[in-house]
């Protein structure tokens, strides 16, 4: 009995194996930021510090040069610390289509009738904000590239949604500096951009809310198994099986 169910075992991991071929890879980036922890837009780097985040692409090979785009890359996420812009998540809708928070914005200006509103009482999104991060997704636009080995890398991300802002001056503030009876929300366009020379900035309407110097990507310590090993134990266990089959 053994001698039939084990081919079939190993075929059927084989099949799994070839259905989930796309691996999701979760690359580290740390940098220098110059604004972060001073006014917004100082390029003087006098109270730089640095900042981290990650970036999960889909479909990546170890030591291949990569090119992305909205169908690969799945998420951008930014840890700061920062003065300017939230923590935050930006999520593909390829890849979250079931998420609250992945295009939105125009449902949104479609419900008020415009791209700007003010509702009372909010001092915290719960729709947006988990963890500490502020999660975004709508209407994503990605291009960029990595090096086969790493050394730089390309990012060009775009998105809009609704944030608050600022009554009088009208800029994007974070929804943790959230205060008083009523808030403004409008819609604006966010764009993430990293040099392949390092230099990066997070710009809000075209306005640099953070940028610095010396970006760097790497791939986490801790990697998740590829299939295709998988696929050698399977190959392995079936000529093990068909081995003792000859013999016997």
């Amino acid at each position: 009995m053994i001698k039939k169910i084990l081919p079939a075992i190993c075929l059927l991991v084989l099949s799994h194996t070839a259905s989930a071929s796309i691996i999701e890879t979760t690359f580290n980036w740390s940098a220098e930021c110059s604004d972060c922890s001073s006014v917004k837009g100082d390029e003087s780097f006098d109270f730089s510090h640095l900042v981290t985040g990650n970036v999960v692409l889909a479909g990546y090979t170890e030591g291949e040069a990569f090119t992305f785009d909205q169908s690969n890359l799945v998420s951008f996420q930014y840890d700061g610390p920062s003065n300017h812009v939230d923590n935050l998540v930006v999520h593909n809708a390829n890849f979250d289509l079931d998420d609250q928070w992945v295009d939105e914005s125009d449902w949104v200006s479609s419900f008020f009738g415009g791209d700007i509103f003010t509702v009372p009482g909010v001092t915290l999104n719960p729709d947006s904000v988990i963890d500490g991060y502020t999660h975004f997704g709508e209407n994503m636009i990605a291009s960029g590239w990595l090096a086969a080995d790493l050394s730089s890398y390309f990012l060009n991300l775009s998105f809009d949604t609704f944030v608050p802002i600022d009554d009088i001056s009208g800029e994007y503030i974070p929804f943790s500096a959230l205060t008083g009876d009523f808030n403004t929300f409008a819609k604006k366009t966010f764009n993430i951009f990293y040099q392949s020379n390092g230099d990066w900035s997070v710009n809000v309407d075209d306005v640099p809310a953070d940028l610095g110097r010396g970006a760097r990507i790497a791939l986490p310590a801790t990697q998740v198994p590829e299939p295709s090993s998988i696929a050698i134990l399977s190959l392995s266990l079936l000529g093990l099986v068909r081995f003792r089959m000859k013999k016997s």
